[in-house]
């Protein structure tokens, strides 16, 4: 749920139609939502990729900043880990 909610907050402050994109293509493609990016970060890494091309490491970072006090987590670190690579 955490993750979710930083893709979420990361998302919304890009703007709602950035939000409604990645979330469209999660439901188009997957069958699942952003809440599920956790579970499935090859997912999102690959729809943020798309959707933002050279401005992904910019998402990428400001979904770390959101997970930064969670880092020391190992699934929290391996997330992070899987959606930057």
């Amino acid at each position: 749920m955490l993750v979710g909610l930083a893709v979420e907050k990361t998302l919304l402050q890009f703007g709602k139609p950035a939000f409604d994109g990645v979330e469209s293509l999660f439901r188009k493609r997957y069958r699942s939502t952003i809440m599920d990016s956790y579970d499935h970060p090859e997912y999102l890494s690959g729809i943020l990729r798309e959707t933002f091309g050279d401005s992904y490491p910019e998402i990428v970072g400001s979904i770390e900043d959101f997970l930064i006090e969670f880092r020391n987590q190992h699934p929290i670190q391996e997330f992070i880990t899987k959606i930057s690579g």
